[in-house]
Order: C-alpha cells, then structure tokens, then sequence
C-alpha cells in the first residue's frame, strides 16, 4: 500500500477518534444553551447566555440576601438572572440596547410579575423616571454593567435619585485595571475598577457602602491569559462547560474565606 494512502487512512482514522466525538459534544453544548434562547441570538448573547448561567447561581448566593422587593436590574441584557430573584415580588428588567428589550418582552410575556422596559440610566427622560418612582423600588441591581458607562458616576447618581430612602444597590463589575485587555476593549469596557474607586464613586453617589468584596480569584488567570496573552475578542463557548467544571470549586474556597484579590467586585449600598 503507498505511504500517501496510508497517511490518509490514518487521519480519517485519528479524526474518527478524537475530532468527530468533539464536533458532536461543541454542537451538543451549543444545543443546551441554545435551546430557550430566540433564534436571533448573536454570539454575544450566546457568551452572555453561557457564563450567565454559571456565574448568576454563585453571584446570588452572595447577593440574595440583600435583595428587598420590587427590583430594577439595569443592563438586563437576555434576563438571565430573574429566576436568582427573590418571589413575591415586582421585577422591572431594563437595557439600554432595544434589541435586547425586544427579545426579553417576547421572553417574559407570560409574566405578569415582571416588566421590561428601554432604559438608559445616565440620562433617563422625566416619563421613564416617574414611572420607575410609581414602581416603588427598593433594589437596584446591575450586573457587568457600570463598566459600560463612561460616566459612571453620573449613573449611580439616579440610581441614587430613583430609590427611596432604606432601598439597595447592588453592584457586580470588572476589578484589577492591571489585567484589562482585548476582551474589555471587545466588550466595550471603559475600566476595570480597583476597590477604592468602586468604593469612593458609590459614596459620591449618595449610597452608604455596607461592604465592597473581591469574587473569583482564580479567575484573574483565565483572564490575564485570554486578553493580555492570546488577545482574544470575544470567549469561546467553551467557557461556560469550564466554569461549570471550576465554579463549584472555587466558590467553595471563596465561602471559606473571602479572597484578598479577585476577577470581579461585588458592592453592596444603601441610601439612607
């Protein structure tokens, strides 16, 4: 038999070992996070989606309990995170992008607890500040959001001026500037933040701070490799199948103590 021919069969068999099996887990995966989702979806949403999945159970273990009834979460995005939220309550689902508006009033249809609405908190007109008053909120959750927005600080004030006084901010964003790459700059992230100007922008705003902590410590690697090392633009959908395989690892490390350093910052603040 002519070597040509045998280097051929031998890839079709190495491919029909190792690559073929993969091909049908990738696609399998994508299926799984796919499968609720409207059709579309852009590969941000799918990221989104992923990682929001795996991410939205360890981040309201920590907040849950601070979260009082009715909620606003701003940069909504696909409304991963309702099924986190406390029942019994209101919850108004809000994004500044209308695509994404759109797909959550199609999503959340049936809901009669849950309401959507375009929102963009650096400036929201007098009608959408009055209706969100009459909603009687008394949280306000943003999730990888106020990275976002170039003038955060501008934003955190009405976050400030839409709450009456004993409400909740609750804030999850970005930390370590040191590790900012080519995915934040993807992303569109104006920062990363260090835990003193997290802290110093809340108090600015008006909010009394009860605690800024680091989250994911591990995570740190996996960013500084992906953005600073091998600056990708955007994560792979294998993302969210790996920190399905680390999360539970590390939250339980996390529980134990909380870290000295970590990916993220979660805030916690009051208007008094």
């Amino acid at each position: 038999m002519p070597l040509v021919t045998i280097k051929r069969n031998l890839m079709y068999e190495i491919e029909a070992m190792f690559l073929t099996p993969l091909k049908k887990i990738k696609r399998y995966f994508r299926e799984q996070l796919t499968k609720d989702v409207p059709g579309d979806i852009t590969i941000f949403g799918l990221n989104e989606l992923a990682i929001g999945k795996v991410y939205g159970r360890w981040i309201f273990s920590i907040l849950k309990p601070f979260i009082k009834l009715n909620v606003l979460e701003i940069g909504a995005g696909l409304g991963n995170y309702t099924g986190h939220y406390p029942d019994g309550g209101r919850i108004i689902l809000s994004d500044v992008d209308k695509r994404f508006v759109s797909l959550m009033k199609k999503k959340y249809a049936g809901r009669s607890d849950i309401k959507v609405m375009a929102l963009d908190i650096t400036k929201p007109d007098n009608g959408t500040e009055e209706a969100l008053k009459s909603e009687k909120i008394n949280t306000v959750i943003a999730v990888n959001v106020f990275e976002h927005i170039k003038d955060d600080l501008q934003a955190l004030k009405n976050c400030y001026r839409l709450l009456p006084p004993g409400s909740r901010l609750l804030i999850f964003v970005p930390a370590l500037p040191s590790i900012f790459g080519s995915i934040d700059e993807a992303f569109g992230h104006y920062r990363r933040y260090t835990k003193k100007e997290l802290t110093d922008k809340i108090r600015l705003s008006g909010f009394k701070v009860i605690s800024v902590r680091y989250f994911n410590i591990i995570g740190i690697i996996w960013w500084f490799v992906m953005g600073k090392v091998v600056k990708a633009k955007n994560l792979p959908l294998s993302t969210g199948l790996f920190l399905k395989i680390v999360v539970p690892v590390i939250e339980r490390m996390e529980k134990l103590a909380s870290p000295p350093v970590g990916q993220s910052l979660i805030a916690v603040a009051e208007k008094e």
